[in-house]
């Protein structure tokens, strides 16, 4: 497999330890259980901590990626963002096909976003400097490919949430009947006993804060949820310094 080298700055690393507690609790183990492992599916903003936690995902032989879908009111823009993950793949050797989407730009109430600088960087993949993809450009819809995933798994399906809720939010709005075969969706968001990243308002959490109403409908829905907060991924913050990230 390549070996993937990146500086990551605070803003990956705080946020780090958020990524690897959502993909370690969708697991718990480290080699694949007696009914085969368990289907995931990936919802991403393609962030520097979410692309670590993707490597980290795709090496589990206990978990099976079943899509990758890429949120489009997120750090990286929808279309770029689901490039980026098709390049990681790529760069990975991942064989198999597990196909990918996004979203829609903005969220349907609101006008939050995150600040151009930040959907930059996001954007540029951090400076990792990857091969282009290849293949063609990615064009499927997040919505349709979270519903057709989770209706067509024969298991309930895990979803692992390291962005904003839009997507899951109009998945659920548009197909009521996958909520009762979502397992459990772990969710990188909120900020309880701290205080939020979103320099606007200081309890503010982005991946909530930029789409509420879609937090609230999927919190509403009875799906169970595991939230891994800003409470947890703070206690990263001893990864200060810049550091050499080496993925191999």
């Amino acid at each position: 497999m390549r070996a993937i080298r990146a500086r990551l700055g605070r803003a990956g690393l705080v946020l780090l330890a958020g990524a690897l507690l959502s993909s370690l609790a969708s697991c718990g183990g480290g080699t694949a259980p007696a009914g085969g492992p368990t289907p995931v599916i990936v919802d991403t903003d393609m962030s520097s901590d979410d692309i670590v936690a993707l490597c980290y995902l795709l090496e589990r032989p206990d978990i099976s990626v079943q899509a990758i879908t890429v949120e489009g009111t997120g750090v990286a823009h929808g279309p770029v963002g689901a490039r980026n993950v098709l390049r990681l793949l790529h760069a990975l050797g991942i064989h198999r096909t597990i196909p990918v989407g996004y979203g829609q730009p903005d969220p349907p109430a609101g006008t939050q976003a995150f600040p151009p600088d930040m959907r930059k960087a996001a954007d540029g993949m951090y400076n990792l400097h990857l091969p282009a993809w290849p293949g063609p450009e990615p064009a499927e819809s997040a919505v349709h490919l979270l519903t057709d995933t989770i209706s067509g798994s024969t298991r309930p399906v895990t979803l692992i949430t390291l962005a904003p809720f839009t997507d899951i939010a109009q998945a659920l709005q548009a197909d009521p009947g996958i909520a009762p075969k979502i397992a459990m969706i772990y969710a990188m968001a909120g900020a309880v006993r701290v205080n939020g990243n979103e320099p606007t308002y200081a309890n503010a959490e982005w991946n909530v804060y930029i789409d509420a109403v879609a937090a609230s409908r999927v919190l509403r829905s009875g799906i169970p949820m595991t939230f891994v907060p800003l409470d947890a991924t703070n206690r990263s913050s001893a990864l200060y310094a810049l550091t050499e990230l080496t993925i191999s």
